[in-house]
């Protein structure tokens, strides 16, 4: 009697060691999953510093671009369209296409310092569009025109109509501009963007710039006119 249940005790101890082995196994983390879980939240976080730092650096170029080419002592106001221009999935007409990559090319060549690096971020860039918000640095008043309301005053077949309609919303304004997607290199120290304003039936012109980052600045270093109206 005595043997069996001594035989008894050892079992269910074996059994509760085993059990508690097992849930210890599946809820306490091991120092492994520890530090991926560590390694984890550090990249996460280190991936979002470089969003926001990227974001930042995104308006600073655009705020530096309007400071050279639209703040010219006339414009009273500007208008931004709210998303970025020449992105591929938003042109489904083969010639136009065609006609942006000639362009983009053209300017490309004649850009001497543009990097590798650049070119291909901006390239990389061009397939999706995105929003603008207003983070832009100007002196004078701005506002940004969705889609919608470009479409709804612009429409098909209108376009003469349609800049009465565009003055009569935004009057004392230079017009409608646009900013692409912007390339940089690794070291965010170059910036390779576009940006084009319409202002009427015959007016307007659109440019491919290339700026670089001095004393914690964005300077516009070249600059290609690459159509005109």
């Amino acid at each position: 009697m005595k043997n069996w249940s001594y035989k008894f005790i050892i079992l269910i101890a074996t059994f509760v060691i085993v059990v508690t082995s097992v849930l210890i196994w599946l809820f306490v983390p091991s120092k492994k999953d520890t530090a991926t879980q560590i390694i984890s939240e550090t990249l996460l976080e280190n991936n979002s510093l470089q969003k926001d730092e990227i974001n930042k650096e995104q308006y600073d170029v655009y705020s530096a671009l309007i400071k050279d080419l639209y703040i010219d002592g006339r414009s009273k106001l500007l208008v931004f369209e709210e998303e970025t221009t020449g992105c591929l999935p938003k042109i489904d007409d083969g010639k136009m296409i065609e006609l942006k990559q000639q362009m983009e090319d053209s300017a490309i060549n004649e850009l001497s310092a543009l990097l590798p690096q650049t070119i291909s971020d901006f390239q990389n860039k061009s397939k999706k569009c995105q929003l603008l918000t207003s983070q832009f640095s100007t002196s004078i008043k701005f506002t940004i025109a969705s889609q919608n309301v470009v479409s709804n005053i612009f429409r098909e077949n209108d376009i003469i109509d349609g800049w009465s309609r565009f003055y009569d919303k935004y009057p004392n304004s230079s017009g409608l501009i646009n900013f692409s997607n912007i390339g940089f290199n690794s070291e965010m120290t170059q910036a390779f963007v576009y940006t084009g304003r319409t202002c009427g039936g015959k007016c307007g012109a659109g440019y491919y710039f290339v700026l670089e980052k001095k004393n914690s600045r964005w300077v516009v270093v070249d600059k290609v006119n690459n159509w005109v109206s």
